[in-house]
């Protein structure tokens, strides 16, 4: 689902009424756009944008948090609006299996449990030009916390650093 350029939208409502829904994938909303949608049913969901803020990342992240079998996430943002200091409040993902991300400030707010497979590449690499696709430089030391407090090591599979 792709978002036309129509400013600051901060919600859109078209999904309410698909209760059936079970994946859910934007890309290229605006940074403080949110889907309103029933997320309890989702198994799947994928948010790519160039800009996000900080309190959407939280408001995206504490409304997933609410679908019973969320089973992949994968967040790619390449740039994150908002204070340094400014980290969303934890969540916990207790059914998620395979985890996308790139960004610290995801990495820092998620605590999985169950985790199987790990992913983690800079945003957007092969899909643009970007001269900087670099990892900021503290997510590793992130992914690192996140494994150890999500305390998934009979679980965990696989990990995989692209990019880095």
């Amino acid at each position: 689902m792709e978002q036309p350029d129509i400013g600051m939208v901060s919600e859109i409502q078209t999904f309410e009424t698909a209760t059936n829904l079970l994946c859910l994938m934007t890309s290229g909303l605006a940074p403080s756009t949110m889907v309103d949608h029933p997320y309890e049913l989702l198994m799947d969901f994928k948010d790519t944008r160039e800009i996000v803020t900080v309190e959407n990342i939280e408001r995206i992240l504490t409304s997933i948090s609410l679908a019973k079998d969320l089973k992949r996430l994968e967040t790619q943002y390449f740039h994150v609006m908002g204070d340094g200091q400014d980290i969303p409040n934890p969540v916990m993902l207790s059914r998620v299996t395979e985890l996308r991300v790139g960004c610290k400030t995801v990495v820092d707010a998620l605590t999985v449990p169950v985790l199987k497979g790990l992913f983690v590449e800079p945003s957007f690499v092969g899909w643009t030009d970007f001269a900087d696709t670099d990892l900021e430089p503290d997510t590793l030391f992130s992914v690192l916390n996140l494994l150890q407090q999500s305390q998934c090591q009979s679980t965990l599979q696989e990990v995989e650093f692209r990019n880095v």
